[in-house]
């Protein structure tokens, strides 16, 4: 027959068990949180507005993945009317787009590219970019 455990043998067992604890929370805070891991996916280099994908442009600060369509949306009607004119030659040209205001054009400008010179190449390519699937 197993005898209970005396009042001294719990004591023991719980101080074990708070020392185990409060060594494993204190190791636990000494990490560094993985807060890199969650946030979205920076480029690394600045985007040419005029040709990049939509979803390449989504992983830019400041805009949601609906503004980046309607970006791609933009440079599509844009190239029909224009064939080989780039529609945004410097920043204020995205203020056309719907959605894009002065406090976006701001966060996000620093992140794009503005030269025309890749968006007369790929004309065809920015209108099977918007396209729906």
């Amino acid at each position: 027959m197993i005898r209970p455990w005396s009042l001294a043998q719990r004591r023991a067992g719980l101080a074990l068990l708070a020392i185990t604890l409060l060594l494993a929370g204190w190791r636990w805070m000494r990490q560094p949180l993985a807060i890199d891991s969650l946030a979205e996916p920076r480029p690394l280099a600045r985007l040419n507005i005029n040709t990049a994908a939509p979803r390449q442009l989504a992983q830019i600060p400041g805009l949601s993945e609906k503004l980046a369509q309607r970006i791609g949306d933009y440079r599509a009607s844009w190239a029909m009317r224009h064939p080989n004119v780039a529609p945004f030659a410097k920043p204020q040209d995205l203020l056309k787009v719907s959605g894009v205001g002065a406090d976006i054009l701001e966060v996000c400008q620093d992140y794009l590219d503005f030269s025309a010179a890749a968006a007369n190449t790929s004309a065809s390519s920015t209108t099977s970019t918007a396209a729906p699937r």
